[in-house]
């Protein structure tokens, strides 16, 4: 599709909304704890990795997908990326959770998994994987221009004639921000709290 002359602020911005909403609500909502667990143990992480990237396509799949037939290339497009990002990004992040383990293990027999050092180095793997896949998202957002008229989001937002492009995307802020801030409120105040 690439990028057309055509492009507004507000297209780019419904475009990454929708994509964003689409990622909160699958790494958020849609991942409770005990999958959590999964991801972060040497044996189990690799199926859980890959089962959470399911959930993520599925979900996101759900918010791209295309009103008309020919929008279905591009949402390939971006359920491939997608995946294959946020697969890397979650293993990698476990990777050097894990070597960060095994260094402090060296240091210290038997190391405190709540110690403050361990909690920032959480805290920081966290930060980084979520503006990896907000950064994804924004750069799809700028190339797919456009794709957030899909079939969920004209039901989500009623017909175009009843909201503008300004409510349409207040309107995606507003359920961004408030997807993003229970569950990610929770995880800074359980991290800080060593709860």
């Amino acid at each position: 599709m690439g990028v057309p002359d055509d492009i507004t602020f507000e297209g780019v911005l419904t475009t990454f909304l929708a994509l964003l909403t689409a990622h909160l609500i699958a790494d958020f909502l849609a991942q409770p704890n005990w999958f959590i667990k999964h991801k972060q143990a040497r044996n189990s992480r690799l199926w859980a990795i890959a089962l959470h990237v399911v959930v993520v396509s599925i979900i996101l799949l759900i918010f791209t997908l295309p009103a008309d037939i020919s929008g279905w290339c591009d949402t390939g497009r971006i359920l491939l990326i997608t995946a294959v990002a946020h697969f890397l990004t979650d293993w990698l992040k476990e990777l050097w959770l894990d070597r960060k383990w095994r260094t402090e293990r060296k240091q210290t027999p038997f190391p405190d998994p709540c110690s403050a050092k361990l909690q920032r180095q959480k805290l920081f793997a966290f930060v980084a994987d979520q503006v990896v896949h907000i950064a994804i998202a924004l750069v799809l957002a700028l190339y797919f221009y456009g794709h957030a008229t899909t079939v969920l989001l004209r039901c989500l937002t009623l017909p175009q004639t009843i909201l503008s492009d300004t409510q349409y995307f207040q309107f995606l802020a507003v359920l961004s921000a408030f997807i993003a801030g229970i569950p990610m409120g929770g995880h800074l105040i359980a991290t800080a709290t060593d709860s």
